[in-house]
């Protein structure tokens, strides 16, 4: 479920893998990109949620098949399209940045995604207590986020979620990764503006309070040039 501001869910044969609540009047639960740029120190999201930054340029557009957030800030043109793959059982998110201008930009793209993997009920009646279930890994050879819902009763299923991020260019440093929300949001901080932005991400895994999915690449974008890069989120019955 997505709408126009760049909020929504995820859902899976009737299990939430992402936090969301229906807000009709503040619209601020979903999977969020935040793109950061170094240079200048300025930060925006490809859709109006989380970042709340008013754009000269700004549209979305809503087809049969995806969903396509456009605006421009500065020289940055982006363009984020969201699908449902028809193959997996996965979210995909192409979001294309454009160079208008006549110096380099260094960005950093980051992605966020509060993670359930439980039905919307059990998880709102239980929140603290629900959380305590999913265990979170990194797997270096994929560059990849799983995290996994432990079942708690023997016939209950263990249901799986992988998260990435594929560039079409070459990337400046490691990938960057944390799964404890709490750590990538900070104290006093809210979702607009989150303390991790300003800082390398932790690289916290395992079973953490408040479980999520976070990963950053910074890449470098020359004068007219066209990057883009893949934001995949998955789920499966098995790792």
């Amino acid at each position: 479920i997505m709408t126009n501001s760049g909020s929504g869910v995820l859902l899976y044969d009737g299990v939430a893998v992402s936090r969301w609540r229906e807000d009709p009047v503040l619209d601020n639960w979903g999977s969020y990109l935040y793109i950061r740029d170094v240079t200048h120190d300025s930060v925006w999201s490809p859709s109006f949620q989380p970042c709340r930054v008013s754009s000269p340029r700004q549209r979305v557009q809503f087809s049969l098949d995806r969903v396509t957030f456009m605006r421009v800030d500065g020289d940055i043109h982006t363009s984020l399209e969201i699908c449902v793959s028809p193959e997996w059982n996965a979210e995909v998110r192409r979001l294309t940045l454009t160079n208008t201008g006549l110096e380099t930009h260094i960005l950093e793209v980051t992605s966020f995604l509060e993670l359930v993997l439980a039905s919307q009920d059990a998880f709102d009646a239980h929140q603290a207590f629900s959380k305590l279930f999913i265990k979170t890994a990194y797997v270096e050879d994929n560059h990849c986020l799983l995290a996994k819902r432990r079942p708690r009763q023997p016939d209950e299923k263990t249901l799986w979620a992988a998260h990435t991020i594929l560039s079409t260019s070459k990337n400046i440093g490691p990938v960057e990764y944390e799964t404890n929300r709490a750590s990538f949001i900070g104290r006093g901080h809210t979702m607009a503006r989150p303390q991790g932005l300003q800082r390398h991400l932790h690289g916290t895994v395992g079973t953490v309070a408040d479980p999520a999915f976070v990963m950053r690449q910074r890449l470098s974008l020359e004068p007219g040039e066209q990057v883009q890069l893949f934001i995949i989120t998955s789920v499966a019955e098995s790792k």
